[in-house]
């Protein structure tokens, strides 16, 4: 378990890492108290477990839209769903 704290503005190539903060850290500023009822002592930190990165969502976004992209340039939208194709 690991908390992260990034600001409202791009952090470029940044690793994650450099955003981690400790929990009770966040907690305190935040005033809250995130799982009160889990063990944390049972959990490693999340960089240590996974490929932690910040995900491009508008890269990524462009990147799907492109897929869905008819070859006459046309799109369908799917109501609800959140999705185009």
């Amino acid at each position: 378990m690991q908390g992260f704290v990034l600001p409202n503005e791009d952090i470029g190539r940044v690793p994650l890492e450099d955003f981690a903060t400790p929990l009770d850290a966040i907690e305190r500023a935040a005033g809250l108290v995130f799982f009160p009822n889990v063990n944390r002592l049972g959990y490693a930190p999340l960089c240590r477990v996974t490929k932690c990165q910040v995900r491009d969502y508008l890269v990524a976004a462009n990147k799907k839209m492109k897929k869905l992209e008819k070859k006459d340039g046309t799109r369908v939208l799917l109501i609800g769903s959140g999705e185009t194709r």
